[in-house]
């Protein structure tokens, strides 16, 4: 396959030109030094910019967009949409003129219209510039992707890729940082590219978002388990106000204490979740926010708006049916939410007691929009952002 590479220089782009060039790919690498460019790579075509024109990439099908001004290298708003929007819009009308049908654009886990940076900002333009491009240009294939980062080491005196250290050194590494920040493996990348030139992937959709989540990581796993279990510790310590509870329930209104419902879990299996009972008895099993305000006794509306209603699912925790932060739990019927769930793959993980959009005030009454923010936490998962979370259910 003949493919265009712009920011080949970069670690990166070195990688994938390496990686690509032994998969037997013919290559153009596209920079503003292509004395550079001919330097790392001199069995690699090399041009820059300025030597551009169709008839040139005219004979090449797909092109990989790496070329960047990175998030750390300072300058004003204008030079980040000089370096990220707007030389990539003049590239990209050369790619038109040669009729290019493939598109590779490597965006940022960062890239967001209300940004802190302004290279999160300029990332989210230039994505919003393609996939406006691929909406009027005919047979346009554009994929996008979203990696989190790839980390970077002084090894031996040069700067290098966590990728190429010693294997034993990277593994726990990569576990540790994962742990803390959004990362993605190297091969995770360069394998998700050869996926997006055999046309596998999504074309023309919004970004695929590449990250670890968290998977097979024993030392996030581990942190998890112990804040499951102290936050199960903690409770257990005011247990003796729990006799109080109980009666106030009763006087409350007449009924069991626990309210027992059934649930979807992991991979789709329903568990019964445990609440302290906050409404009358009789009321229809249905979503929390299609509840009508008078189901709830008057104790249990200070149960619901404190709380401390969810509390017996520490008993879920034990048995590992729930853990302290992840989406909420919700009901077998709400086929909605299921779909958009088992679609972007949220059912994968544990329900939690708190969520990211319980916390960002989204809830079931929007299903796609709780499952794309699920996915979200999912992909963004680490102990900074569980903790985040946490402050923020105590303290909203």
């Amino acid at each position: 396959m003949k493919i265009i590479i712009t920011g080949a220089s970069g670690l990166i782009g070195t990688s994938l030109t390496q990686f690509l060039a032994e998969e037997g790919h013919q290559l153009l690498l596209v920079g503003r030094d292509a004395a550079r460019l001919r330097n790392l790579f001199p069995d690699q075509l090399s041009c820059s910019y300025t030597d551009l024109s169709p008839e040139l990439l005219g004979e090449y099908e797909a092109c990989v967009h790496l070329a960047t001004r990175n998030k750390d290298a300072g300058g004003s708003l204008a030079e980040f949409q000089g370096a990220n929007v707007e030389l990539l819009s003049d590239f990209c009308d050369n790619l038109v003129q040669a009729n290019v049908p493939q598109q590779i654009y490597f965006s940022s886990i960062l890239a967001d219209e209300d940004g802190s940076s302004f290279y999160s900002k300029t990332k989210w333009q230039a994505e919003n510039l393609l996939l406006n491009l691929s909406q009027r240009v005919p047979n346009w294939r554009l994929t996008i992707l979203r990696p989190a980062y790839i980390h970077t080491f002084t090894y031996r005196g040069k700067l290098t890729l966590l990728n190429r250290m010693p294997n034993a050194v990277s593994k726990r590494a990569f576990q540790i940082l994962a742990a803390f920040r959004p990362v993605v493996s190297l091969d995770e990348v360069l394998q998700t590219v050869d996926l997006a030139l055999a046309g596998t992937l999504p074309v023309n959709e919004g970004p695929v978002v590449l990250t670890s989540q968290q998977k097979d990581n024993p030392f996030y796993a581990l942190i998890r388990w112990l804040i499951d279990y102290a936050f199960v510790f903690a409770v257990l310590c005011f247990a003796w106000l729990f006799p109080i509870l109980f009666l106030l329930i009763k006087l409350d209104s007449p009924g069991p204490i626990i309210f027992s419902q059934q649930r979807v879990g992991k991979d789709g299996k329903l568990f019964m979740c445990h609440k302290f009972r906050s409404m009358r008895v009789g009321t229809y099993d249905m979503p929390t926010h299609e509840l009508p305000p008078y189901v709830a006794n008057k104790f249990g509306q200070f149960l619901r708006e404190t709380k401390i209603d969810e509390l017996p699912q520490i008993w879920n925790i034990l048995r590992r049916e729930m853990t302290l932060i992840g989406p909420r739990p919700c009901l077998p019927m709400q086929d909605k939410l299921l779909y958009y769930r088992n679609k972007l793959g949220v059912l994968s993980v544990l329900p939690g007691l708190t969520g990211y959009a319980q916390v960002n005030k989204v809830d079931m009454s929007e299903p796609k929009r709780l499952a794309a923010m699920d996915r979200d936490y999912i992909n963004r998962r680490t102990l900074l952002l569980d903790c985040k979370i946490l402050l923020k259910t105590a303290f909203k």
